[in-house]
């Protein structure tokens, strides 16, 4: 996956969001929608699907836990960045 908080280019320190991600649509010739389009395609799959394949391929449900964040964190679809 693209990392997103270098597209969203956060404050220093803050993680970025849905929201400051689709802000920034115009550095892509994007309209706010048409991100948030691009994204949603994005995100779904990965939030999906991550964990059954981990566990597929035989990844314990602790070990998934504690990589969970990496892959997408809650803090991602808050309105303000973390």
């Amino acid at each position: 996956m693209i990392r997103i908080s270098k597209i969203a280019k956060s404050p220093p320190g803050a993680m970025p969001t849905v929201k400051t991600f689709s802000a920034k649509s115009g550095r892509f010739l994007l309209s706010e929608e048409e991100a948030t389009t691009i994204l949603d395609h994005i995100v779904a799959p990965e939030r999906s699907a991550w964990r059954p394949t981990m566990r597929r391929e035989g990844v314990s449900e602790a070990d998934c836990e504690a990589i969970a964040g990496a892959f997408l964190y809650e803090g991602f679809f808050y309105e303000e960045a973390l």
